[in-house]
């Protein structure tokens, strides 16, 4: 079911998708490369479900004071906590089109705004990218110029042999507070995008 607010260009999908290798077989060599599990609440329930935490609601940004709001006289959007949220909870898998890549190269050019990009090993990265598929995880914002530091953070965590890349909680996360990860450098300095300000 796609949820509210959702932008109505994006297709919105329950699991990940892979165009170059079956996407079992990816997260199966994914499993492999995987070092530590962490223990994190929820996440049977959202994998095994296929669907996102359910006390996390998207919302349009149209608050003026909210430094997105309205980016490039567009709507922007936000995920937030519908309910208070605790520390290490997993939020769901991070939802897109996913790859290995082995080189910076390979990312260029890449028109996508959400793509996230996680190192595995030297020489080896995966990329999820949602521009064609995706769920309500690709609302999440990063943290620069809206908070002093992110309330979650990117993990691979393991399910029947399969390894799901998404996000948990670092911290409680009061009820009708945003979302927020750190994208990280590289996702700037790769697109060339200048990031807000941190606080």
């Amino acid at each position: 079911m796609v949820p509210s607010n959702w932008p109505k260009d994006l297709v919105y999908s329950p699991e990940s998708r892979s165009k170059h290798i079956s996407c079992t077989l990816l997260k199966q060599m994914l499993f492999s490369l995987i070092n530590k599990e962490k223990i994190l609440t929820a996440v049977d329930d959202c994998i095994g479900n296929k669907k996102v935490y359910p006390d996390v609601e998207i919302r349009s940004l149209q608050d003026k004071s909210h430094p997105l709001s309205y980016k490039k006289g567009e709507m922007q959007r936000g995920l937030f906590a519908s309910k208070q949220i605790e520390a290490n909870t997993f939020l769901g898998e991070y939802v897109g089109d996913m790859a290995l890549i082995s080189s910076i190269e390979e990312m260029q050019p890449r028109d996508s705004a959400y793509y996230f990009l996680v190192d595995l090993m030297d020489d080896l990265k995966c990329i999820v990218d949602p521009k064609v598929c995706a769920n309500e995880l690709a609302m999440v914002n990063d943290y620069r110029g809206i908070a002093h530091d992110p309330n979650c953070k990117p993990t691979f965590v393991t399910y029947e042999n399969q390894a799901h890349f998404g996000f948990y909680t670092t911290r409680v996360i009061p009820i009708e507070t945003e979302i927020l990860v750190d994208y990280g450098e590289l996702y700037w300095s790769l697109d060339h995008r200048k990031p807000i300000e941190e606080l």
